[in-house]
């Protein structure tokens, strides 16, 4: 009887760590496809005396 009981215990910890792990899984793979998406190409930007929103435009 006491291995049924243990055997249901242990799975009900299992349970919990996946539900743990799964999440992280998940943001791992959305950061890992942010990397993939991300530009490639460098941005420079030269500006003096020049108004912010005019450089944001």
């Amino acid at each position: 009887m006491q291995h049924k009981k243990a055997l249901r215990t242990d799975i009900a910890v299992q349970n919990r760590i996946a539900d743990y792990i799964k999440p992280v899984i998940i943001a791992f793979l959305f950061l890992v496809s942010m990397g993939v998406n991300a530009q490639t190409k460098p941005i420079s930007l030269t500006a003096k005396n020049t108004p912010i929103k005019t450089v944001l435009n």
